[in-house]
């Protein structure tokens, strides 16, 4: 290749780095399983040979945040689904796949090494729960005993620690 023509190329490929165009190629250094090495970079989950188990509700798209802020965004389809969290769980500690679901529900499996946390370091949107009625005022003591059982039994189990890292 002519000196010329290097140059040119070495100023196109600076020219779409600085507009964050750029993207070089990943190499995957090993057979495609469900752990490789990419660019050097050993034990790398490979979404793409794992079976994804997922909530009927969940989208196909799937939002990711890392620590550092960066974003990604995720288009996948679940191998199976089903509107109830634990069915998923039990699928999942039978091994027929990587399950998205919130720390409260996988959190002793977790700590007991039933279950073990892949891409740590990315977050989905948070979940949150709300407690909505009427209002204040005139309010049955049903509704007033329920809330309070509801925030009492949140803090015996320790919902809070669970849900957070």
């Amino acid at each position: 290749m002519n000196d010329t023509l290097q140059q040119w190329l070495g100023d196109q490929i600076s020219l779409l780095k600085d507009q964050n165009l750029y993207k070089p190629l990943v190499v995957m250094d090993t057979p495609s399983g469900a752990r490789i090495t990419v660019n050097g970079k050993p034990n790398v989950i490979n979404l793409s040979s794992n079976n994804y188990l997922g909530l009927a509700n969940h989208p196909n798209l799937l939002h990711f945040t890392h620590r550092d802020g960066r974003e990604r965004q995720l288009d996948i389809t679940a191998l199976m689904q089903s509107n109830d969290g634990q069915i998923i769980r039990a699928a999942a500690l039978e091994g027929l796949g990587i399950l998205i679901q919130p720390n409260y529900i996988i959190y002793d499996d977790v700590v007991a090494g039933r279950l073990v946390p892949v891409l740590d370091e990315w977050d989905l949107p948070r979940l949150t729960i709300n407690i909505a009625y009427q209002g204040r005022k005139h309010l049955p003591a049903r509704v007033r005993v329920f809330v309070d059982f509801l925030l009492q039994h949140f803090e015996e189990m320790d919902y809070e620690r669970k849900w957070t890292r």
